[in-house]
């Protein structure tokens, strides 16, 4: 599972989106509005937060994934962050689950800053 540093604007991959047909052939050049569930749930939320307002782009690598802005308000609640994407009509069902962490521990683990650790004395 992907970890996210809270309250960070970030940018994750999506998908791959593929048709419900087959399973297998991928889905390119979809706008987000395509998707009548396009939906964001943050740990301790029970409403879920629409997507449809950001940005949102398709790779170029045509294996049908996406790169999708997330904000700031997006990112701040810790604990368990689920992406759903439902398009009844051609599409398999994509759903993608992240970890919101401490800044703390995030910029300790990926950044440049190293988390401080006393060794205990032994006599």
């Amino acid at each position: 599972m992907q970890e996210l540093r809270q309250s960070t604007e970030v940018i994750v991959r999506v998908g791959p989106f593929v048709l419900k047909s087959d399973h297998t052939t991928p889905i390119n050049d979809r706008p987000l509005e395509d998707f009548y569930r396009r939906s964001l749930y943050k740990a301790g939320d029970a409403d879920p937060v629409d997507l449809l307002n950001r940005k949102w782009s398709m790779i170029s690598d045509r294996i049908g994934c996406y790169n999708l802005t997330l904000s700031i308000e997006d990112t701040n609640a810790l604990g368990l962050l689920t992406l759903s994407f439902c398009n009844s009509y051609n599409t398999d069902p994509v759903f993608m689950r992240f970890m919101v962490v401490r800044k703390e521990y995030w910029d300790a683990k990926y950044g440049d800053l190293l988390l401080e650790i006393t060794k205990p004395e032994v006599y």
